[in-house]
């Protein structure tokens, strides 16, 4: 599939429907004393001006994540950031041929070869491989609802300590023109949970062992 196949709806209403967001306790996401975390609420286009045409705005974005995912925000995004291991993710893109949900993983294959290399021509080298899968919209739609949940309702408590080592995950969404972003450092409690079910999906699609009806049986258990 090609870029060209895809069109990013990147309005909330134009791509899930009007779905209506319920109630979510704050405490269901709460961070206490956990590793550090940035929730951002940004513009999801930028106006350059000029001769320019309008941009997606990708300040949330670390070098991977544009090596990932390129110069569009799609409306879900996940990226995984191990301390000692390569870089995942996936994001949800919709087939504008046949009017389906697509979800493509991206993971680096290559990582402990390119461990051999100056930090500095780590980027360089890095192979990005991809895997798309045709899912539901009931899927499609469950992971956005979640992720929109966790990023509205996270709420960090506590003093947060300096972790070295572990991993961190970043959430990203688009909700009519805002790019929602989330990154945490070891997650805890339910934002964790989260996580680790979009860690799973990432490695039961590289195994194609792929399971729509067990994520959104997962998913469905966040709501109250």
């Amino acid at each position: 599939m090609t870029m060209k196949n895809v069109i990013i709806f990147f309005i909330f209403y134009i791509l899930f429907g009007c779905l209506a967001v319920p109630f979510v306790q704050s405490q269901d996401f709460d961070h206490i004393d956990g590793g550090q975390y940035l929730k951002r609420i940004e513009y999801n286009i930028l106006h350059r001006g000029g001769e320019y045409t309008d941009v997606y705005n990708l300040r949330s974005k670390d070098d991977i994540e544009k090596l990932f995912f390129g110069e569009i925000n799609a409306p879900v995004e996940f990226f995984f950031s191990p301390a000692y291991a390569g870089a995942s993710g996936f994001r949800i893109l919709m087939d504008s041929l046949n009017n389906s949900y697509i979800l493509e993983i991206k993971y680096i294959s290559n990582y402990e070869w390119v461990m051999g290399f100056n930090r500095s021509e780590w980027l360089k080298q890095y192979k990005v491989e991809t895997k798309s899968f045709s899912i539901s919209k009931q899927l499609a739609e469950e992971i956005y609802k979640k992720m929109v949940f966790l990023i509205s309702n996270f709420k960090g408590k506590g003093v947060g300590p300096r972790f070295s080592g572990g991993w961190a995950v970043t959430f990203r969404t688009v909700v009519e023109d805002e790019v929602w972003s989330l990154r945490i450092h070891n997650p805890q409690e339910n934002a964790n949970k989260i996580a680790m079910l979009c860690r799973k999906i990432i490695t039961d699609a590289i195994a194609n062992e792929f399971d729509e009806l067990e994520y959104i049986n997962v998913l469905k258990t966040f709501e109250n």
